[in-house]
């Protein structure tokens, strides 16, 4: 196999590809359908953070450097047989349903399909079963949701995505349970609204 000199070649690249992919999913109805065909049919996914949840990329979209929704419709040879190497190199093998930590690799397998859940994505059925690679920073989180210990996540009230500042004052610490239901759920709006108030009683009263 030839040299490909548009694969991604450091975490950094699979890591923006990550939070592209994840974006798409808030966006324009195009970018959504997008992002969804895309988890629909992964099977060789790398497992990254998004506002410190789980976020999911296939490796034939994470694997391309700086890869976008229109580069990868023009790209011919999007495929993960010629990014699955790159990704290996970065990340080494993935961790299939044969790993030796049976209770990691359950733990990401039940994050995506509660990720599909969330989206109203089918995921598709492969002969064989998925498997992940881990970006930094995911061992920590799969600890605390392997071990049921308690911790908050940072959530930011106004999403980046939306313009919101990447700055204390539009953070806000959540359990887990209430971070999803303010990305996913159907009424996310309404505790996005009552948030914004309550920063902006705290600011009045100068806290």
């Amino acid at each position: 196999m030839g040299f490909h000199p548009n694969l991604v070649t450091s975490e950094q690249d699979v890591t923006e590809n990550i939070v592209t992919l994840r974006r798409y999913q808030d966006e324009r109805e195009s970018e959504k359908r997008f992002h969804d065909g895309l988890i629909k049919k992964g099977r060789l996914l790398v497992v990254g953070k998004y506002e410190n949840e789980y976020a999911f990329s296939p490796s034939r979209f994470a694997g391309y450097r700086s890869n976008t929704r229109l580069k990868h419709a023009r790209r011919q040879d999007s495929d993960g047989i010629i990014t699955n190497p790159a990704i290996n190199k970065i990340f080494g093998p993935p961790i299939d349903k044969g790993s030796n930590n049976s209770d990691l690799y359950n733990t990401i397998d039940a994050e995506f399909d509660s990720y599909c859940n969330h989206n109203n994505i089918t995921p598709a059925k492969t002969p064989n079963p998925r498997k992940y690679w881990l970006a930094s920073g995911m061992d920590y989180m799969l600890r605390r949701t392997i071990n049921s210990e308690p911790y908050l996540e940072c959530h930011h009230i106004i999403a980046p995505a939306m313009d919101g500042a990447d700055r204390v004052k539009n953070v806000i610490a959540l359990c887990p349970n209430d971070h999803r239901e303010a990305h996913f759920c159907k009424r996310r709006h309404e505790p996005e609204t009552e948030m914004i108030s309550k920063v902006k009683k705290f600011e009045a009263e100068g806290a």
